[in-house]
């Protein structure tokens, strides 16, 4: 029950350990090193912290990542029911969210859990080029579990493209579980809108989430997915609520209103969801995938085993572009 504020750096641990409690602090206006700083979670809880307009930016360890709160390792324990409020340099960086040698243990996670947090108002940092999202980065998801939490108004600022993914969600490898968490009016200046995942391998899920209202505002001639961005689908995406999307770029050439999957692979799996209202600019305006890997036949189509529809283009590519989907198989759209 700590408050710590006005500090360069707001609460530093080094380890948290199995039996360790964080809890009930508030820290805010701390920076530019961030608000709370974890080298290493082995077990242990950390819950019902509030952590409001913490900084991180320049050359300090990271560089912007966690302005609100970084964990490099985060092996085992929870982060639960804290409450993320308008921090620059990205709300929460996580290096690595479970172990290594677990990433293909099967679908039932049992490693860290990142859990009923709230990140609203939060923004990337414009100083370092290398900031991703403004809610939350997570470089690795092995064996943990990003689940039930809420990401609000979040919006990235970067000076390149690459660093403009994901307004509420950023994560560059997903072996473990994305699920049941709700995006909301996230904004994101190039891909992914409200969450953007550069690769779900085979175990890997991204399930039961719900998107609403995010929106990719491209600064340059592209822009993708405004939901959901997915770079290559190997494992699941299944039961999501995608709805009331948006992208925009420059020139008019936003794909993927709803989402946008750059490659699926045979292994993947995308069905149940439900795709609807959602708006680009020249194709694909619920859904847009853009290539397949893999010579074995897939066992659906996309058309059949969504539901995607109520969807609009507002300056469509040509007279064959695909208002609600367009996929690499024609008897699709």
């Amino acid at each position: 029950d700590n408050t710590i504020g006005y500090n360069t750096s707001g609460l530093y641990v080094g380890s948290v350990y199995p039996g360790a409690e964080v809890y009930g602090n508030a820290l805010a206006n701390n920076g530019p090193i961030g608000g709370i700083f974890v080298g290493e979670m082995s077990g242990g809880d950390i819950y019902e912290n509030t952590v409001t307009a913490n900084t991180r930016f320049g050359s300090y360890g990271l560089g912007t990542r966690g302005g609100g709160m970084q964990v490099n390792d985060m092996v085992a324990g929870t982060i639960r029911n804290n409450t993320f409020t308008a921090n620059k340099g990205s709300a929460v960086y996580i290096e690595n969210l479970g172990t290594y040698k677990n990433r293909t243990t099967g679908y039932v996670r049992t490693g860290p859990l990142f859990t009923g947090n709230i990140l609203q108002d939060n923004v990337a940092s414009t100083v370092d080029s290398l900031m991703v999202p403004g809610g939350m980065y997570i470089e690795h998801i092995y064996d943990g579990a990003v689940r039930g939490n809420t990401f609000t108004r979040n919006t990235t600022d970067g000076q390149t493209d690459s660093a403009r993914e994901g307004g509420g969600l950023y994560v560059y490898d997903l072996y473990g579980e994305v699920s049941g968490n709700t995006f909301e009016e996230n904004v994101s200046r190039f891909r992914g809108g409200g969450a953007s995942i550069q690769r779900i391998y085979e175990k890997g899920v991204c399930s039961g989430n719900t998107f609403t209202g995010n929106a990719v505002d491209s600064a340059s001639l592209y822009g993708q997915g405004g939901g959901l961005f997915i770079g290559t689908l190997e494992g699941t995406c299944d039961a999501n609520d995608i709805t009331q999307n948006d992208v925009t770029t420059l020139a008019s050439n936003g794909k993927g209103g709803g989402v946008h999957i750059s490659t699926l692979a045979a292994t993947g799996s995308f069905s149940g969801n439900k795709i609807t209202g959602n708006t680009a600019e020249n194709n694909g305006g619920g859904c847009h995938v853009v290539t397949r890997i893999g010579s074995a036949p897939y066992p659906w189509k996309v058309s059949l085993e969504n539901s995607i529809s109520e969807n609009d283009l507002t300056d469509p590519m040509e007279a064959g572009s695909w208002i609600d989907l367009f996929t690499p198989w024609t008897e699709d759209r």
